[in-house]
């Protein structure tokens, strides 16, 4: 029962992982490969936006971490 559930968890990190790395790579693209250094007030809403993708990301990981260890 507790290996179901470790291959579970495992799976679910690694789709996961997947989706971050996707969506690390596809929304500089769509954003036109904004550089970090520029600043222009217009290109500095799709970095704020890029920045809560993260935190987004690190609250779901945390999330998943935290689960995996409580049951």
């Amino acid at each position: 029962m507790i290996l179901k559930t470790q291959i579970k968890y495992i799976k679910e990190l690694i789709k996961f992982i997947l989706f971050v790395f996707i969506l690390m790579t596809l929304i500089p693209l769509v954003l036109g490969q904004i550089e970090i250094t520029t600043t222009t007030p217009i290109l500095k809403i799709p970095l704020l936006a890029f920045d809560w993708w993260i935190n987004v990301v690190l609250v779901k990981l945390k999330r998943i971490i935290w689960r995996y260890y409580l049951t």
